[in-house]
């Protein structure tokens, strides 16, 4: 039994669907999800995949995909791949058709959970029709802690594109961006595709562009937490792992992680494509979203509550994108004296407490660092 799934997912609502499929369709690019995880098709060929510029599938199976480093230090991946028979997640509110909003044309709505252990988590999807981009946005509410345990949320891609035998691709950690192609010497589609991770710093790509039919599940998780890309990938019938950073949720926290499938004529054109979905990516923070509370719009560091306090007191923070934070405690002498986070964190809104039972009387100071924001607030402690 995979024991780390409890702390992924909500409670259960309880009621399972039969999956359905839905289709985005922009002014250049088809693309089918499922409401149980899976992106494209599951290799049955039930349906459509991904079609660019009215060509073939190029999507032989692929899914959403958990990798979570386990307390002993071994990694194991759940999700939704046809290709390493993984059928993890089953649909409990179903898609039930396209909203828009001011910044997308399409955008899709459903909710999974594993039936081996209960939970939920939140996915939406969207598009716009002058894009040749497919984003994807997971949302997940932590329901305990366990602070051993880090999780890697992505997808796992099997392309066929046109001679799969032929495939090849790359790497470019700048962008977060993993692509494919037809190496073949008279490619059937000279088309480029790729996944890229949006609102996380540059170069947090994590995974791997690799044909081992006979992987382990130990295997396919190493795969996608992967960060070593000195070696280019062999031309073959390439599958691609892509995964964010990993992070650890506290009980109650919500996490947020975004990409972007997309599409171009040439490298040159995908990268600018993975450039213009880096800048619509910022827009999933505030597009709508039913089942979960809107995700912060800017960095913020509230003051600590209660204040004066003694000796235990909680301090309000917030990310709009994911991103490396730290959390440290200062005394009058700006010695620090307590880190209370140091970590990767998805987006999201935080309250982190802080126990001052063994330091005198004073006032102290508590910092919150995220990339280039940098914030200090004051407060008193009174025994």
């Amino acid at each position: 039994m995979k024991i780390f799934i409890v702390v992924l997912f909500l409670v259960c609502a309880g009621v399972l669907f039969a999956q359905t499929g839905y289709v985005h369709t922009t002014n250049t690019v088809v693309c089918e999800m499922v409401d149980n995880g899976i992106i494209g098709d599951n290799t049955s060929g039930t349906y459509s995949g991904l079609i660019y510029l009215g060509g073939s599938n190029v999507i032989y199976s692929g899914g959403i995909a958990v990798t979570l480093i386990l307390p002993t230090g071994t990694p194991e991946v759940m999700g939704m791949s046809g290709s390493y028979d993984l059928n993890d997640f089953v649909n409990v509110e179903p898609f039930t058709g396209f909203i828009s909003d001011t910044n997308f044309d399409q955008i899709g709505k459903y909710t999974f959970t594993s039936p081996m252990a209960p939970g939920n988590s939140y996915v939406t999807t969207f598009s716009r029709n002058d894009q040749s981009v497919i984003y994807l946005r997971q949302t997940t509410v932590s329901t305990i802690t366990v602070p051993t345990l880090v999780a890697h949320v992505g997808l796992i891609l099997d392309f066929d594109i046109g001679d799969y035998a032929n495939n090849s691709g790359g790497y470019d950690p700048q962008r977060n961006l993993i692509y494919m192609y037809d190496a073949s010497p008279s490619p059937s589609d000279t088309n480029y595709y790729g996944v890229v991770l949006l609102n996380v710093e540059p170069n947090s790509l994590h995974g791997k562009l690799i044909k081992n039919y006979n992987a382990t599940n130990e295997d396919i998780a190493n795969y996608c937490i992967n960060t070593d890309f000195s070696t280019p990938p062999d031309t073959a019938d390439q599958r691609l792992h892509i995964s964010m950073p990993g992070n650890i949720l506290q009980a109650g926290e919500t996490g947020q992680w975004d990409f972007a499938i997309v599409c171009g004529t040439s490298l040159t054109d995908l990268q600018n494509t993975a450039d213009i979905a880096k800048t619509y990516g910022e827009f999933l923070l505030v597009s709508i979203d039913d089942n979960l509370n809107e995700l912060p719009a800017k960095y913020s560091l509230q003051q600590n509550y209660p204040n004066p306090f003694n000796p235990s007191t909680r301090i309000s923070w917030q990310l709009p994108v994911s991103n490396k934070a730290t959390l440290k405690i200062f005394n009058i002498l700006g010695k620090e004296v307590a880190t209370l986070v140091n970590e990767y964190k998805p987006a999201g809104k935080y309250e982190t407490e802080f126990n001052a039972a063994n330091l005198p009387s004073g006032v102290y100071f508590y910092q919150l660092k995220a990339g280039e924001f940098l914030q200090t607030r004051k407060m008193l402690l009174l025994k």
